[in-house]
């Protein structure tokens, strides 16, 4: 068969899976049940029953994000023949600077502890990838200097980076993080376009509701933008990567994903910074400047075919599933294992079935 007809079923079982999961997301994460996942009781609190530790959906969310991403990145590279070894390194590299960063660089610009950044984790990702790429193509103990295009290599890693980014939206909706502004505060275009679609949080304990009392509010779904944008761009990404249009889908992925960052802050709420433009606007700013820096002095890479077929078989590998099923655990308990909500637990015996 054509490998032109696997590329395109491929993308479209991705689209349609995608599309049904976002879905499903943005009709339901934003009421209060989907928000704790479970409660772990931790020690006694003196009164016969149990301090607990909530494990929330954010970080279940966020674990299937960035597996999805890492997914996603390891077929790409797969499938224009860049080095399994290259790119599981290279992934190590990418994963290990930007989740700490996702937090570091939320708790410098916010001033809290207990956040994270998604804008944070991409700036950090798309600083380090290039001189980290090109180091890899002088080190002959990770891969041949010619297997490992700069320019495929970017591309991959962006697509993947829009695609996490937009299922880990639906974390957000979980955790009322990340909000819209209310309708009554928007402009009469914007309140006739989002009326009967505007989310209404639900919970005490989501953030829309203790940081700014807005449950049972009408907000702009600002999260549920983000989650199809970002995923759209990275499949209509995704077909031109295929189609061996490397540089055009690095820098629309970019130019899409951070040009929404930047306007859609004007519609949101949540405290991001002080100052009429934020940190992460800023940052937003730069990553399209410096991307279209990186297209100007990145060489373009040609390939004689891109075999989805073949990077699909990297996802098979025993290894594969183990650094991933890994990535996906070390992610939930990072992210998931909440540090400003908590929960007081009983327990009873149902002496009717004894």
């Amino acid at each position: 068969m054509d490998h032109n007809i696997f590329n395109s079923v491929f993308l479209l079982v991705l689209a349609v899976a995608t599309g049904a999961f976002l879905y499903w997301g943005v009709t339901r994460l934003y009421q209060d049940r989907w928000q704790i996942l479970a409660a772990v009781p931790l020690h006694r609190d003196g009164n016969g029953g149990w301090d607990g530790l909530n494990i929330t959906f954010y970080g279940f969310f966020s674990a299937n994000a960035y597996v999805a991403g890492a997914l996603l990145f390891v077929i790409l590279n797969g499938a224009a023949g860049v080095p399994f070894r290259a790119v599981a390194v290279l992934s190590a590299i990418i994963l290990a600077a930007c989740i700490p960063a996702s937090s570091l660089i939320a708790r410098i610009v916010e001033k809290k502890t207990s956040v994270f950044t998604v804008a944070g984790g991409f700036f950090t990702a798309l600083v380090i990838m290039p001189p980290s790429v090109i180091l890899m193509r002088k080190t002959s103990l990770l891969a041949p200097a010619d297997l490992v295009p700069p320019i495929v290599v970017l591309a991959a890693g962006v697509i993947a980076y829009a695609f996490a980014a937009g299922i880990g939206a639906l974390a957000c909706i979980s955790f009322g993080c990340c909000y819209g502004k209310p309708l009554a505060a928007c402009s009469p275009w914007l309140q006739k376009l989002f009326a009967g679609r505007s989310f209404v949080f639900s919970g005490s304990t989501k953030k829309i509701s203790y940081a700014h009392n807005l449950d049972a509010v009408p907000v702009v779904p600002v999260q549920a933008l983000t989650a199809f944008l970002y995923t759209g761009t990275s499949l209509g990404a995704c077909f031109l990567f295929l189609h061996g249009y490397f540089k055009t889908a690095f820098f629309v992925t970019v130019f899409i994903t951070q040009g929404w960052r930047f306007f859609s802050e004007f519609i949101r709420a949540d405290y991001r910074g002080g100052g009429a433009i934020s940190m992460y606007q800023i940052m937003s700013v730069i990553s399209i400047c410096y991307t279209f820096l990186l297209i100007l002095l990145l060489k373009s890479e040609t390939r004689s075919a891109v075999l989805i077929t073949e990077g699909l078989q990297y996802i098979l590998r025993i290894d594969a599933i183990i650094l991933l099923q890994l990535l996906w655990l070390v992610t939930f308990l990072y992210t998931g294992c909440s540090r400003v909500t908590g929960s007081k637990l009983s327990f009873f015996v149902n002496k009717d079935r004894i």
